[in-house]
């Protein structure tokens, strides 16, 4: 079967959703997370709902959530150092391992 489409007919308009995370409480980062390492590395801005953490020739940083959740969702944004950066792993870890 041969299904015939035509390419002038209307143009899709998605419609409007709202974002998802207005939908949730927001919360800072020392209310939400304790340090896991690297405590010199962490650097919280944006009146503390931002963490910035950072790389250094002998250590990184890691935040650990002080709640357990079932699901969820999160974001980064990551970036390598300027200049050569052969070798530099940069990671975003994610895990359900107690430490």
């Amino acid at each position: 079967m041969i299904a015939n489409v035509c390419s002038r007919g209307p143009v899709y308009k998605p419609p409007s959703v709202g974002r998802l995370t207005d939908r949730f409480s927001k919360s800072t980062v020392d209310k939400s997370y304790d340090v896991a390492f690297g405590a010199s590395n962490i650097h919280v801005t944006n009146t503390g709902t931002t963490a910035a953490l950072s790389l250094d020739k002998s250590s990184g940083s890691g935040l650990v959530s002080k709640n357990k959740y079932y699901y969820g969702f999160f974001n980064a944004a990551m970036k390598l150092p300027a200049g050569f950066t052969s070798g530099v792993v940069v990671a975003f870890y994610a895990s359900i391992v107690t430490i």
